[in-house]
């Protein structure tokens, strides 16, 4: 990844310095905009190797700012790695769906998220241990908290990650996913589902999707036999 360029969108110059500091010392070079407008010049002038800004501008609306990236013929496959101050489940899903690479909310494990981004978008050259070897990869499953005893448990073990609504889990289910997407999973295929199956005391739908930073698919209300729901 050495040597790569980077360019830096920031309106903040105190947020632009940090992260362009950060990314020399990791010995990528870097370009820097203080605005929207500016950085489209850079990039279509430039042509650097991938793009880093912050969604929230003062110039441009970000939707418009990813689709005149997308549209150049100079920048349309120049990645892009969204750094935001807005945590909001709605702007990722937007930004993701415009066409960004990457979404990361600006927190204490921001660098070291997206360090993990950069070396999945800038990649390895070499294989897999499992695809050096010949030998078939495999799919791991994971639940956690289902709550048994209403059939939740076997429901999990087939389609999805459950997340109940104490507040603990919830957090702790934020911190697998992002330790799954710095592994490189894809979070397109991450499927949510919000069990209250043990009450109605807890965390809301809203809530939790604030504190993952991911949308949930689809609840699971309360109900004293689970299993009477016709699942296809």
């Amino acid at each position: 990844m050495a040597g790569k360029r980077i360019l830096v969108l920031d309106e903040n110059p105190a947020n632009r310095k940090f992260l362009i500091n950060a990314l020399e010392d990791r010995q990528f070079q870097t370009l820097e905009a203080p605005s929207a407008k500016e950085a489209l010049i850079a990039a279509w002038r430039d042509e650097p190797d991938l793009v880093l800004f912050e969604p929230v501008l003062s110039d441009l609306r970000d939707d418009e700012f990813i689709s005149k990236v997308r549209t150049n013929q100079r920048t349309k496959n120049t990645p892009l790695v969204a750094l935001s101050s807005d945590p909001h489940p709605a702007r990722r899903e937007a930004c993701l769906q415009a066409g960004v690479n990457e979404y990361i909310v600006k927190s204490s494990q921001a660098l070291s998220t997206l360090e993990a981004a950069l070396s999945r978008i800038f990649g390895a050259a070499t294989p897999a241990p499992d695809e050096q070897s010949g030998r078939e990869t495999g799919l791991l499953m994971v639940f956690l908290s289902a709550k048994g005893g209403t059939g939740t448990s076997s429901l999990c073990a087939n389609i999805a990650l459950i997340v109940s609504t104490d507040h603990s889990t919830v957090k702790l289910t934020r911190t697998v996913n992002e330790y799954l997407q710095s592994q490189g999973s894809d979070r397109q295929k991450i499927y949510l589902i919000l069990n209250r199956a043990v009450g109605l005391e807890g965390v809301t739908k809203t809530e939790a999707e604030e504190i993952l930073g991911l949308p949930i698919k689809t609840t699971i209300p309360y109900l004293g036999r689970i299993s009477r729901l016709p699942i296809t």
